[in-house]
């Protein structure tokens, strides 16, 4: 009998949450129809993340709520950086612009019966081909309304299964379910993460499948299937043609790891092994157009010439060189353009190159680079009010980085090896990032998906035995007994 109130009550309940969602979406729809049609797809596409999770058995609550606090976290800053046009550090310019007019023309050349990008591109030079973002926004488009504010509901709910998935590989890790959900609210508010998913931008698409790819990694290694490994390849292929040299950390690490920690006998290791390595060669071929192994990438990038250039002249301010980065080239490490020294451009598509900072050549030059990759920027570091954002990211990174470091013991000293592939990987990504890039502009966009690897290790660190767990517990119990207290007082009061 209980049970029946209880179902009645909830279903109840329910049915005017559903009543007070679409009274809100027929109110915005006379204010703002993209938006309306951007909530109902934001809807739809977390109808379908409920119901596959609950297909595939997650019973666990957390888990969906975590999803939903991540959307609506997510949903209030889109909207707010969207309609405040909220955008201090490129003067309102940059590869989001470039999206979304190729999007709007590639879902005007669909909605016309023309589907073939090559014939797009022949009609409007300006379309933007470097990958295929805007077309997967064009096709919303097309199927929708061409309104920004649409791509950037996508970009919302890519954020929210990103963090689903970290939750996933804290637990494959063998981490609590207590603390997955902690580090997955603070992925949530990751700075960087918030602000560039916020624009319409490749990247929430790019970590989105990186972050699957490692879960698959992870779970391929410890038990393998062909299924695990086919989602492994498909996330590896994805994240490689959005961000090749991403796809290669991955593909790198997939192939260490398999060796060292496969849980089979070591002869079908190295039999299965062989097998991986030839068939994943293919991936920078067909996803990126680099050759087999990239090796056409490591030809152009892994040479003295470009490796200076990049250090020394493509993030440098103009006043400084007398060469700068041409225009195709303006965010490098963030697309797969292949790039050429350019003569001096004009200011307006040099911003942001004054959070660049120089560098010396040598082994020294490279370890202070890892450092600010890893560390920067620092506060003596911010030159201007707006770059002062920046530290809200590091100064709290700094706290989190003890949990990291304590999880990474923690990890060596119950030899979970589950936990190998993202501290190698994170490593490799950020030693990429130290050898080509000199700006913090781009550094702090790029680097996203390896602290969220650090983080999840991170997670191992909130334990009883961490000091600054403890103290910070304590402090909190102390707010919530104050708190607590209060509320008793007033209640009888």
């Amino acid at each position: 009998m209980d049970f029946i109130i209880f179902k009645k009550f909830k279903d109840r309940k329910n049915i005017i949450l559903l009543s007070v969602f679409f009274l809100i979406l027929l109110v915005t729809f006379f204010f703002d129809k993209g938006l309306s049609v951007g909530l109902i797809l934001l809807f739809i596409l977390s109808c379908i993340t409920f119901f596959v999770l609950n297909k595939f058995g997650f019973k666990d609550k957390k888990i969906y709520l975590l999803f939903l606090v991540v959307l609506a976290i997510h949903l209030c800053t889109t909207l707010f950086m969207h309609y405040a046009n909220f955008q201090p550090f490129s003067g309102h310019s940059g590869d989001y612009v470039d999206y979304q007019r190729s999007a709007v023309e590639i879902s005007q050349s669909f909605k016309q019966g023309n589907f073939s990008i090559q014939n797009i591109a022949l009609k409007h030079p300006d379309l933007y081909t470097g990958h295929l973002y805007p077309v997967i926004v064009g096709t919303i488009y097309a199927l929708t309304l061409p309104d920004e504010i649409i791509g950037l509901m996508l970009n919302i709910w890519l954020v929210a299964l990103s963090v689903v998935f970290v939750y996933l590989i804290i637990l494959e890790i063998r981490g609590e379910a207590k603390n997955a959900f902690i580090i997955g609210l603070i992925t949530a508010v990751y700075p960087s993460y918030v602000f560039n998913s916020g624009l319409l931008l490749k990247d929430a698409l790019e970590i989105c499948f990186t972050i699957l790819g490692l879960l698959f990694l992870i779970k391929t290694v410890k038990k393998f299937t062909w299924c695990n490994f086919l989602i492994l390849y498909l996330s590896v292929f994805c994240v490689t043609h959005f961000r090749f040299y991403v796809g290669y950390a991955l593909i790198l690490t997939f192939v260490s790891v398999w060796f060292l920690f496969a849980g089979m006998n070591f002869k079908r290791r190295i039999m299965y092994g062989i097998i991986f390595i030839i068939v994943l060669g293919f991936i920078p071929q067909i996803a990126a157009n680099q050759g087999y192994y990239g090796i056409n990438s490591f030809k152009s990038h892994l040479n003295y010439e470009t490796i200076t250039f990049y250090r020394q002249v493509a993030y440098a301010p103009p006043h400084s060189n007398n060469y700068a980065l041409s225009p195709a080239c303006s965010t490098t490490l963030s697309s797969n353009a292949h790039c050429v020294i350019a003569p001096p451009i004009t200011s307006a598509s040099t911003k942001g190159l004054d959070s660049s900072f120089a560098i010396e050549s040598g082994l020294s030059g490279y370890v202070k680079s890892f450092i600010y990759v890893l560390l920067g920027p620092f506060p003596w570091q911010v030159k201007y009010l707006r770059q002062s954002f920046a530290l809200i990211e590091t100064i709290p990174w700094y706290l989190l980085l003890f949990f990291v470091v304590d999880g990474i013991i923690i990890c060596f000293k119950k030899r979970i090896k589950e936990a190998a592939p993202l501290l190698i990987f994170s490593v490799i990504v950020m030693v990429v990032i130290a050898i080509f890039d000199t700006n913090f502009g781009l550094i702090v966009r790029i680097r996203i998906p390896a602290f969220i690897s650090l983080l999840c290790i991170g997670s191992l660190g909130f334990n009883k035995n961490n000091i600054i767990y403890n103290y910070l517990n304590n402090i909190y119990g102390k707010i919530f007994s104050y708190w607590r207290s209060r509320f008793h007082r007033l209640q009888h009061s």
